[in-house]
Order: C-alpha cells, then structure tokens, then sequence
C-alpha cells in the first residue's frame, strides 16, 4: 500500500506534464509534425499517471478504513478491558483511563482525568511508586510492583501495577502508561491464612504447654504409683507370708479337729456301743427298750456325720460326688438328684460311677444307696 505522501507527489508530476502540454502547444508553430507527436505522447502519459493516481487513491481510501476500524477495536479493547489502563503525562497527571481504571478509582472519569495519580496511593506506598516511575524512565524497562490505593470512597484497594515510560529520541519521557490489576481478594485471602496460621501456632504453643503440665503431672503420679507399688508389693509379700502361716494354723486345727472327731467316734463304738449291745440282748421292759432306743438313735446321730465324711473323706469324692452320694442315700433317683443339681442326668450317671470306683464297688453286685446307707 503506497504512503499518504504519493498523492502530493503524482499531483507535481501531472502539473509539470500539463505544462510540458502546454509549452509543446505555443511552440506548434515551429514544427507541426514533431509536436502533435510530443503532445500525443505527454497525453498519454499524462492519462497513465492519472489512473494510477485514481488507484493510490482508491488503496488509500481503503487503508484508511482498515485503519479506523483498527483504531476502533483498539478504543473497545482498551475502553472495556477486565484490566485498568491508564496514562500519565509527564507531570504524573492522568491523561487517560479505561472503564475499569475509573471503576477501580471508584470516581467518575472526568474527575480523574488531569488528576496527579499518586493522590490515589496510600501515604506508605508513594515513596516505593514514585521510585518505580524514576527508574522506569531512567532505564527504560518495565516496573512490576504491588501498591496500596485508596480510593474515592476511602476504601483500600491492592493492587499488581506494571509501569512502562515511554521515551522521545533524546530519552526525555514523552508518556507512562500504567497496568493495574485487583489483588485484594488475594490479599484477603493471604491476610486470613497469615491469621489462621497465628492462631495455629497460639493453640499450638498452647496446647504444648497443656501437655508439657499434664506431662510433669503424669510423672508425679507414676512416682506416686511406684512409689504405691513398691508399697503394695512389700505388702502382698506380708499377706502371703500371713497367709502360709495361717494355712499352717489352719491345717494343724483341720488335722486335730479330725484326730478328735475319729476318736470320739472310735470311743463311742469301742465303749458305748458294746454296752448298748448288751443291754438290747437284757430283758428289758417296754419303757427300757423304747429309753435304749432313743439312746442309739441320739448316738448315731452324732457319730453317723462324722463316721461318714471319715469314709468318704478317705476316698476323695469331689464335693459334687459327695452331695450325690447324700442324695442317694436319702433314695432320690438319678432324675430328682439331675434336677436338684440342675445338670442332665448323664452327669449323674458319671457321678455313680465314680463313687462306685472310689468306693470299691465296681464289678460287684451291691446297691449303692444300701452301702451308703450302711456306711452310717
């Protein structure tokens, strides 16, 4: 596409063929034949460089669209950006904004423009902006950095700014230009997690010292307990001690409470019984014999006990044999003795025939119950 400076350039040269036309004309006189020819060939030329003027002009026309409608796009890209644009001149005064900038600002745009931009930069933060704007110009590169501002309506707004400065041929800056993005939902976010992670290290540090105390305690009370145990054990080996002895006592008292109920009941049959005998075999009256009676039956129920856990002591029953034997001498059959016991009748059974065995009885033909009975 030729440049909009060809237009004036084929304007020049169609005057100077028109004049070459011209002069060619006021010199016919001086030959006919050879001007007619020139004129004919400068009006050609004349017409050849006319229509490639009208084509320029036809491409420039449509550069010229192309590039306003390009313009336009830029406008909306720029106007409706999610990002705040600005420009500042090189007082630092803001020249241009975009949509967002002014929605950022929190103002209207008009109040903005012309507006020296380090007024929306809280007081702590104008030192580190103002730094980024000198070096910016001084070196020409690109400045990235967080800034706190503070907009119309007072409110704190973070931000990640990019300042670029834009520079003549002698260095002088002609422009800035100002990229702003919304970080203060980050910064929240940051702020709460700083928050918590404070809050995190409190309870932890408080929690160490609840456990550092309930760990000193715990200590204390297992020098308590070892202390108890120790104690204890000194103890148990007391009662153990006491204990032996005393089942020495008591198996010394067991011993002379058997020795003294044998031989009361050696005494009673060896020195009772035979005179009771001889007396049954006397004549004796009908109040005599009853009076013997009882006599016998008081003996034998004192000596019966006794003569009878003498025997069945020294056969070694267990205690369940032996309350089976009871209940088979007082002639309860094997199901009353089973229900009585509470346990199925095959127990019952296993019982008899162990009795049977300890008592000599097996193999042989006798009654239980008339062998316990006669044991009496």
């Amino acid at each position: 596409m030729p440049p909009p400076g060809n237009k004036s350039d084929q304007s020049k040269t169609i005057d100077r063929l028109r004049r070459q036309a011209e002069k060619l004309i006021r010199q016919r006189s001086e030959s006919d034949l050879e001007a007619s020819t020139d004129i004919i060939a400068l009006i050609h030329e004349l017409k050849i460089h006319q229509a490639e003027l009208e084509i320029q002009n036809e491409e420039l026309k449509r550069a010229q669209l192309e590039l306003t409608d390009l313009y336009r796009q830029f406008e909306d890209l720029y106007e409706f950006a999610p990002c705040s644009y600005l420009n500042l001149n090189p007082k630092g005064l803001v020249s241009r904004i975009n949509l967002a900038g002014a929605m950022l600002l929190s103002d209207l745009r008009e109040k903005i423009l012309n507006t020296g931009f380090s007024q929306f930069v809280a007081p702590d933060w104008r030192d580190a902006y103002l730094d980024a704007l000198k070096k910016a110009g001084r070196t020409g590169e690109t400045q990235r950095l967080e800034l706190q501002l503070s907009n119309a309506n007072a409110s704190i707004i973070w931000v990640w700014a990019e300042i670029q400065a834009h520079r003549d041929d002698t260095g002088v800056v002609i422009q800035w230009r100002m990229t702003l993005v919304d970080i203060s939902d980050k910064k929240k976010i940051e702020k709460t997690l700083a928050n918590a992670g404070r809050d995190l290290e409190i309870q932890i540090e408080r929690r160490t010292a609840e456990l550092s105390r309930a760990n000193r305690q715990l200590q204390r009370e297992i020098g308590s307990r070892e202390l108890a145990q120790k104690a204890l054990e000194a103890h148990m080996i007391g009662l153990k001690e006491a204990n032996i002895a005393l089942k020495v006592l008591l198996k010394e008292r067991e011993d002379e409470r058997h020795a003294l109920e044998e031989k009361v009941v050696c005494n009673i049959n060896e020195l009772t019984r035979p005179h009771l005998e001889k007396l049954a075999a006397g004549h004796l009256s009908q109040p005599q014999s009853a009076l013997l009676d009882t006599i016998k039956r008081s003996i034998d129920d004192i000596a019966s006990p006794l003569s009878r856990r003498f025997i069945i002591e020294s056969c070694h029953l267990t205690p369940s044999e032996t309350r089976v034997a009871n209940f088979i001498r007082q002639g309860k059959t094997t199901k009353e003795i089973a229900d009585s016991m509470r346990v199925a009748t095959s127990t019952i059974d296993f019982h008899r025939l162990n009795i049977r065995r300890k008592l000599g009885l097996t193999n042989q033909r006798i009654n239980l119950q008339s062998h316990l009975k006669s044991l009496l």
